[in-house]
């Protein structure tokens, strides 16, 4: 090799090293890209699990009320079932008027049975007496 050569072949070695640093450059580039946008996944991914969770919390919080809700609106429609019974019933002042009634009533009618099992008594006892009586007077006039 001529010193032209080896002057050629030495500038054609400095080209391919450039071009050999650039083509790594650009992979360098790619390459910190690609770990970037692997990072920017990554966060994106943790973010959404995150968000996926304090969602799952919020409808299970929600799931509770539901049932909750269900609850107390199954209580109103009972409470409004016995209120329209009630409505019909009569009110505890009549309810205690007709108590105190039916009782003076009972009372009455114990009275009642009582004077006539009296009465029944006493007509029993006149009876008994006024046959005594006649067999008296036949025994009386049979003598006679």
């Amino acid at each position: 090799g001529t010193s032209e050569e080896i002057e050629a072949a030495h500038k054609q070695f400095l080209k391919d090293l450039a071009l050999y640093e650039f083509g790594m450059s650009k992979i360098q580039v790619v390459a910190d890209t690609s770990l970037r946008e692997v990072q920017a996944y990554k966060s994106l991914q943790a973010d959404l699990q995150s968000e996926m969770e304090k969602t799952s919390a919020e409808i299970e919080k929600l799931k509770e009320r539901v049932a909750h809700e269900r609850i107390v609106r199954k209580n109103k429609e009972e409470y409004t079932v016995l209120a329209k019974t009630v409505e019909h019933l009569p009110s505890r002042k009549q309810t205690e008027k007709d108590k105190t009634e039916l009782q003076d009533q009972l009372l009455r009618l114990e009275e009642q049975t009582s004077a006539q099992h009296q009465k029944m008594e006493l007509r029993k006892k006149q009876m008994l007496l006024l046959l005594h009586l006649a067999e008296e007077m036949k025994a009386n006039l049979d003598d006679d």
